[in-house]
Protein backbone atom coordinates (compact mmCIF):
# COMPACT_ATOMS: atom_id res chain seq x y z
CA UNK A 1 0.00 0.00 0.00
CA UNK A 2 3.10 2.45 0.68
CA UNK A 3 4.72 1.54 -2.40
CA UNK A 4 1.06 2.35 -4.10
CA UNK A 5 0.37 5.18 -2.79
CA UNK A 6 3.23 6.87 -3.91
CA UNK A 7 2.28 7.72 -7.84
CA UNK A 8 -0.70 8.71 -9.20
CA UNK A 9 -2.62 5.83 -10.44
CA UNK A 10 -1.92 4.03 -7.20
CA UNK A 11 -2.73 6.48 -5.43
CA UNK A 12 -5.65 6.81 -6.64
CA UNK A 13 -6.56 3.06 -6.41
CA UNK A 14 -6.02 3.13 -2.83
CA UNK A 15 -8.30 5.70 -1.90
CA UNK A 16 -10.84 4.03 -3.84
CA UNK A 17 -10.04 0.86 -2.27
CA UNK A 18 -10.67 2.45 1.06
CA UNK A 19 -14.08 3.20 0.33
CA UNK A 20 -15.05 -0.06 -1.60
CA UNK A 21 -18.34 -1.11 0.17
CA UNK A 22 -18.68 -4.50 2.33
CA UNK A 23 -22.12 -5.59 0.24
CA UNK A 24 -20.86 -7.76 -2.96
CA UNK A 25 -23.58 -5.91 -5.31
CA UNK A 26 -22.37 -2.61 -4.32
CA UNK A 27 -19.37 -3.44 -4.65
CA UNK A 28 -19.44 -4.13 -8.09
CA UNK A 29 -21.25 -1.24 -9.12
CA UNK A 30 -18.81 0.86 -7.47
CA UNK A 31 -15.91 -0.66 -9.71
CA UNK A 32 -17.49 -0.44 -12.91
CA UNK A 33 -18.16 3.14 -12.24
CA UNK A 34 -14.32 3.30 -12.30
CA UNK A 35 -13.92 0.58 -15.05
CA UNK A 36 -16.10 3.11 -17.04
CA UNK A 37 -15.11 6.76 -15.98
CA UNK A 38 -11.62 6.68 -15.31
CA UNK A 39 -8.45 4.82 -16.37
CA UNK A 40 -8.19 1.70 -18.05
CA UNK A 41 -7.44 -1.11 -15.10
CA UNK A 42 -8.13 1.28 -12.32
CA UNK A 43 -11.06 -1.06 -11.16
CA UNK A 44 -8.84 -3.68 -11.37
CA UNK A 45 -6.30 -2.30 -9.39
CA UNK A 46 -8.54 -1.01 -6.98
CA UNK A 47 -9.93 -4.45 -6.16
CA UNK A 48 -5.96 -6.01 -5.93
CA UNK A 49 -5.04 -3.43 -3.63
CA UNK A 50 -9.04 -4.34 -1.25
CA UNK A 51 -7.44 -7.30 0.51
CA UNK A 52 -4.44 -5.31 2.06
CA UNK A 53 -6.71 -2.49 2.57
CA UNK A 54 -9.14 -4.54 4.75
CA UNK A 55 -6.04 -5.94 6.98
CA UNK A 56 -5.46 -2.25 7.87
CA UNK A 57 -6.04 -1.41 11.32
CA UNK A 58 -8.72 1.71 10.96
CA UNK A 59 -6.20 3.78 12.97
CA UNK A 60 -3.66 3.33 10.12
CA UNK A 61 -5.87 4.16 6.98
CA UNK A 62 -5.47 8.44 7.70
CA UNK A 63 -1.40 7.93 7.45
CA UNK A 64 -2.59 5.91 4.18
CA UNK A 65 -4.53 9.02 2.72
CA UNK A 66 -1.39 11.57 4.08
CA UNK A 67 0.94 9.23 2.21
CA UNK A 68 -1.20 9.59 -0.83
CA UNK A 69 -1.66 13.02 -1.27
CA UNK A 70 1.91 13.95 -2.55
CA UNK A 71 1.03 12.01 -5.54
CA UNK A 72 -2.83 13.17 -6.18
CA UNK A 73 -1.35 16.54 -6.50
CA UNK A 74 0.40 15.63 -9.27
CA UNK A 75 -3.51 14.57 -11.00
CA UNK A 76 -3.88 16.94 -13.97
CA UNK A 77 -7.33 19.41 -13.16
CA UNK A 78 -9.25 16.91 -15.77
CA UNK A 79 -7.82 14.12 -13.84
CA UNK A 80 -8.55 15.85 -10.70
CA UNK A 81 -12.22 16.49 -11.88
CA UNK A 82 -12.76 13.39 -12.57
CA UNK A 83 -11.17 11.50 -9.49
CA UNK A 84 -13.39 14.23 -6.97
CA UNK A 85 -16.88 12.91 -9.12
CA UNK A 86 -15.46 9.43 -8.47
CA UNK A 87 -14.98 9.98 -4.60
CA UNK A 88 -18.43 11.35 -4.84
CA UNK A 89 -20.14 8.46 -6.43
CA UNK A 90 -18.26 5.59 -4.46
CA UNK A 91 -19.68 7.11 -1.23
CA UNK A 92 -22.79 7.37 -2.60
CA UNK A 93 -23.04 3.94 -3.98
CA UNK A 94 -25.02 2.41 -0.87
CA UNK A 95 -27.59 5.36 -0.03
CA UNK A 96 -25.63 7.03 2.82
CA UNK A 97 -22.67 9.31 3.41
CA UNK A 98 -20.82 7.06 6.96
CA UNK A 99 -18.58 9.12 9.33
CA UNK A 100 -15.47 8.12 7.93
CA UNK A 101 -16.69 8.45 4.42
CA UNK A 102 -17.02 12.10 5.00
CA UNK A 103 -14.02 12.63 6.82
CA UNK A 104 -11.76 11.14 4.54
CA UNK A 105 -13.27 12.76 1.43
CA UNK A 106 -13.38 16.41 3.22
CA UNK A 107 -8.97 15.85 4.36
CA UNK A 108 -8.86 14.63 0.30
CA UNK A 109 -10.64 17.39 -0.92
CA UNK A 110 -9.03 20.22 1.68
CA UNK A 111 -5.44 18.39 0.50
CA UNK A 112 -5.97 18.81 -3.34
CA UNK A 113 -7.25 22.53 -2.95
CA UNK A 114 -4.33 24.93 -4.36
CA UNK A 115 -2.86 27.63 -2.26
CA UNK A 116 -4.18 26.48 1.21
CA UNK A 117 -3.39 29.01 3.70
CA UNK A 118 -2.83 31.66 1.64
CA UNK A 119 -6.61 32.40 0.46
CA UNK A 120 -9.46 34.93 2.13
CA UNK A 121 -10.22 32.02 4.28
CA UNK A 122 -7.26 30.15 5.11
CA UNK A 123 -5.69 30.32 9.15
CA UNK A 124 -3.23 32.58 8.40
CA UNK A 125 -5.27 35.13 7.22
CA UNK A 126 -8.91 36.60 6.26
CA UNK A 127 -11.63 35.45 8.66
CA UNK A 128 -12.66 38.30 11.42
CA UNK A 129 -15.59 36.63 12.85
CA UNK A 130 -15.41 34.83 16.95
CA UNK A 131 -16.42 31.97 18.17
CA UNK A 132 -19.86 33.78 19.32
CA UNK A 133 -20.74 35.58 16.57
CA UNK A 134 -20.94 31.65 14.80
CA UNK A 135 -22.31 30.52 18.50
CA UNK A 136 -24.71 27.68 16.30
CA UNK A 137 -22.55 26.53 14.37
CA UNK A 138 -19.70 26.10 16.67
CA UNK A 139 -22.41 24.17 18.89
CA UNK A 140 -23.30 22.36 15.95
CA UNK A 141 -19.46 20.96 15.97
CA UNK A 142 -18.80 20.49 19.38
CA UNK A 143 -22.11 18.29 19.15
CA UNK A 144 -20.81 16.39 17.03
CA UNK A 145 -17.41 15.62 18.72
CA UNK A 146 -19.14 15.24 22.06
CA UNK A 147 -21.90 12.48 20.33
CA UNK A 148 -18.32 10.39 19.28
CA UNK A 149 -16.89 11.14 22.50
CA UNK A 150 -20.09 10.03 24.62
CA UNK A 151 -21.17 7.14 22.87
CA UNK A 152 -24.74 6.50 21.50
CA UNK A 153 -27.55 7.05 24.28
CA UNK A 154 -24.83 8.30 26.42
CA UNK A 155 -27.11 11.71 27.12
CA UNK A 156 -25.13 12.60 30.10
CA UNK A 157 -22.10 12.08 29.07
CA UNK A 158 -22.11 13.86 25.87
CA UNK A 159 -24.06 16.72 27.53
CA UNK A 160 -20.94 16.97 29.93
CA UNK A 161 -18.49 16.76 27.13
CA UNK A 162 -20.10 19.41 25.15
CA UNK A 163 -20.36 21.44 28.04
CA UNK A 164 -16.62 21.57 28.56
CA UNK A 165 -16.01 22.77 25.08
CA UNK A 166 -18.60 25.53 25.36
CA UNK A 167 -16.90 26.92 28.32
CA UNK A 168 -13.66 26.53 26.47
CA UNK A 169 -14.76 28.42 23.90
CA UNK A 170 -16.89 31.07 26.08
CA UNK A 171 -19.86 30.48 24.33
CA UNK A 172 -23.43 31.85 25.50
CA UNK A 173 -24.48 30.28 28.48
CA UNK A 174 -28.15 29.87 26.56
CA UNK A 175 -26.62 27.60 23.55
CA UNK A 176 -27.45 24.14 24.25
CA UNK A 177 -25.99 20.88 22.32
CA UNK A 178 -27.65 20.30 19.05
CA UNK A 179 -30.72 17.10 19.27
CA UNK A 180 -31.22 16.87 15.83
CA UNK A 181 -30.05 14.46 13.59
CA UNK A 182 -26.47 15.14 12.66
CA UNK A 183 -26.24 15.01 8.61
CA UNK A 184 -22.91 15.34 6.19
CA UNK A 185 -25.01 18.49 4.63
CA UNK A 186 -25.42 20.00 7.99
CA UNK A 187 -21.99 19.65 8.88
CA UNK A 188 -20.46 21.08 5.57
CA UNK A 189 -23.16 23.88 6.24
CA UNK A 190 -21.66 25.25 9.48
CA UNK A 191 -18.20 24.55 8.26
CA UNK A 192 -18.41 26.77 5.30
CA UNK A 193 -19.30 29.44 8.19
CA UNK A 194 -16.84 28.79 10.10
CA UNK A 195 -14.39 29.22 7.95
CA UNK A 196 -14.91 32.95 8.41
CA UNK A 197 -13.45 32.73 11.93
CA UNK A 198 -10.72 34.46 12.86
CA UNK A 199 -6.98 31.96 12.66
CA UNK A 200 -7.30 31.74 16.25
CA UNK A 201 -11.14 31.43 16.75
CA UNK A 202 -10.42 28.51 14.62
CA UNK A 203 -7.14 27.13 16.86
CA UNK A 204 -9.87 27.60 19.75
CA UNK A 205 -12.18 25.60 18.18
CA UNK A 206 -9.98 22.73 17.96
CA UNK A 207 -8.58 22.88 20.83
CA UNK A 208 -12.08 22.61 22.65
CA UNK A 209 -12.88 19.87 20.21
CA UNK A 210 -9.65 18.17 21.53
CA UNK A 211 -10.29 18.95 25.12
CA UNK A 212 -13.78 16.91 24.64
CA UNK A 213 -11.77 13.94 22.59
CA UNK A 214 -9.00 13.99 25.92
CA UNK A 215 -11.92 13.85 28.39
CA UNK A 216 -11.18 9.78 29.39
CA UNK A 217 -7.59 10.34 28.42
CA UNK A 218 -8.49 8.14 24.68
CA UNK A 219 -8.18 9.04 21.41
CA UNK A 220 -10.57 6.36 19.41
CA UNK A 221 -9.31 6.34 15.45
CA UNK A 222 -12.74 8.22 15.19
CA UNK A 223 -12.07 10.57 16.77
CA UNK A 224 -9.13 11.26 15.61
CA UNK A 225 -10.66 11.26 12.01
CA UNK A 226 -13.43 13.71 13.00
CA UNK A 227 -10.89 16.36 14.23
CA UNK A 228 -8.29 15.96 10.74
CA UNK A 229 -11.40 16.72 8.82
CA UNK A 230 -12.43 19.73 11.12
CA UNK A 231 -8.80 21.13 10.95
CA UNK A 232 -8.90 20.46 7.16
CA UNK A 233 -11.83 22.25 6.15
CA UNK A 234 -10.61 24.91 8.27
CA UNK A 235 -7.11 24.67 7.10
CA UNK A 236 -5.86 25.19 10.16
CA UNK A 237 -3.52 22.64 12.19
CA UNK A 238 -4.96 20.14 14.94
CA UNK A 239 -4.01 20.66 18.28
CA UNK A 240 -1.16 17.86 19.76
CA UNK A 241 -3.34 15.41 21.42
CA UNK A 242 -1.21 14.33 23.88
CA UNK A 243 -2.60 12.35 26.58
CA UNK A 244 -1.34 13.04 30.20
CA UNK A 245 1.00 10.51 32.26
CA UNK A 246 1.02 10.20 35.48
CA UNK A 247 4.23 10.84 37.26
CA UNK A 248 6.09 7.48 38.67
CA UNK A 249 5.84 7.18 42.17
Amino acid sequence: LRWAAREPYGAQALVFALLLDGNEGIRQHQLAHLETHLETGLGAETLRLWPSVLATAREFRLPLVDLSLPALRQLSAPQATTFRAALTTLIAADGRVRLFEWCLSRILLAGLEPDRGTGPTGSGAGGQADCQHLARDCALILTLVARLHGGEGQEMACNQAFSLGGERLGLPEATRMDGAPLDHERLDASLRQLRRLKPQAKRGLLEACAAIILLDANVSPAELEILRAIGAILDCPIPPLAIPTSSPA
